[in-house]
């Protein structure tokens, strides 16, 4: 299989074409190119020098290869990964086509660092063990996972584990994202916050988090209200009905009546009195759990201090090779080591570029044998070297005092 980038108006291009795809008419041609098939990406068919040709549409997305060539995966990307292969093959099952001509490679599984879906290449007639290419995927899981996150080095090496058994179907690979779920929910019951109030809470022994609260419906106002129609409601009685019978009675009806609405009142003081009185209970703050639905939080991707850049530098004061801004604006970015990531997002790459015309990982600048070559990393704005727009995925080689161009920022490469 061979692969080239292309980048034009529309968009980018993942380009891929093989002997095995079929010529002439067929239907799972048909299925990829008129159809948006879930967890696969956009295709396109077009036959260039009686080649047939697949044009997968990868605009605002980087393959998974690149985005974690320098940061490990976490538990909750691992879960995104998972659910979208299951996607991906539920998809390719769905419209009929045969699981062999997905393609489970890094280098062409493609996402972005904000999104939880990922989606595949599907490559029509080929003919590979799809069992065999899902347990390579498992392997490279295991390879990236952060094994400081015991909840993800434990769910990537079980998915491994079910990988080694070629009986086994996606039901088993949903079932244990099914069981990840459920391990969050029970987490999550034993880390629940304390109930959001200001009463006091009293907590027994043995019937721990159960607060002992008064009914929140009766308040001093509803208090007041009922003494209010109570006594309304007798007045109404003693004027229509009593008044001949309790006449000789009025005065000492008239004295209870006074006791009676002072001792209410004087109950709803006490009340309102003790209820601005109530101690406030200052509770622990707990962090929220993870959302066991897969998502992730959004990452921070702003430039930080530029800690890991250094002074501008004269050609003799070089030690490494450094990206000098053409406009004296900005900071040097020293090339400390090879092959060295250029982006905005510092967990992500070794250099921070402060603009916004910059992609998250925008390109990359390598060493082999003393050679220096660059290659765009599929980034919105692209590369430009020399004033000359390069081919994401391609490598171009850079010499000394070659101008690069990162989007609207131009730097001038210089090597010691």
């Amino acid at each position: 299989m061979e692969s080239e980038y292309r980048k034009g108006i529309m968009g980018t291009e993942l380009v891929l074409w093989d002997e095995c795809i079929p010529k002439g008419a067929d239907y799972r041609m048909g299925m990829i190119k008129n159809n948006k098939i879930p967890g696969i990406l956009p295709c396109n068919v077009a036959t260039e020098d009686g080649e047939i040709k697949l044009h997968f549409d990868i605009s605002g997305k980087q393959n998974l290869s690149v985005l974690f060539s320098k940061k490990e995966l976490s538990h909750d990307r691992i879960c995104n990964l998972l659910r979208s292969l299951c996607v991906a093959l539920e998809g390719i099952g769905e419209y009929m086509l045969d699981g062999g001509g997905l393609v489970t490679s890094p280098e062409f599984v493609y996402g972005s660092l904000s999104d939880t879906d990922w989606e595949f290449a599907y490559i029509p007639g080929m003919e590979q063990d799809i069992f065999a290419k899902i347990h390579g995927f498992a392997e490279f899981l295991i390879s990236r996972t952060d094994h400081s996150d015991r909840e993800g080095a434990g769910l990537a090496y079980r998915f491994f584990e079910i990988t080694n058994d070629r009986e086994y179907t996606v039901e088993d690979i949903k079932g244990l994202l099914k069981q990840e779920i459920r391990t969050e929910k029970i987490v999550a019951a034993e880390v629940a916050p304390l109930p959001d109030t200001h009463e006091e809470v009293e907590i027994k022994p043995g019937n721990s988090r159960k607060p002992k609260k008064k009914n929140p419906n009766k308040t001093p106002v509803d208090f007041l209200i009922w003494v209010i129609t109570g006594g309304v409601i007798l007045w109404i009685i003693y004027a229509r009905l009593l008044k001949r019978i309790l006449r000789p009675y009025i005065l000492p009806l008239t004295a209870v009546t006074v006791v009676v609405a002072a001792v209410s009142c004087g109950l709803l003081i006490v009340k309102l009195i003790k209820q601005r009185k109530k101690r406030v209970v200052i509770r622990p703050q707990i962090e929220p759990l993870r959302i066991p639905a897969f998502t992730v939080e959004e990452e921070a991707f702003e430039p930080e201090s530029l800690e890991e850049k250094t002074g501008r530098l004269t050609k003799e004061e070089l030690k490494y090779p450094v990206l000098h801004p053409a406009d004296g604006t900005d900071e040097d970015i020293e090339l400390l080591k090879f092959p060295f990531v250029i982006g905005k997002a510092k967990p992500y790459v070794d250099g921070l570029a402060n603009s916004s015309y910059i992609s998250k990982v925008h390109c990359k600048i390598d060493c082999c044998k003393g050679v220096y070559n660059v290659c765009d990393l599929n980034s919105t704005n692209g590369t430009r070297l020399n004033g000359k727009v390069i081919i994401p995925g391609e490598k171009y080689e850079i010499k000394n005092m070659d101008r690069l161009t990162l989007g609207e920022m131009e730097y001038v490469f210089m090597i010691p």
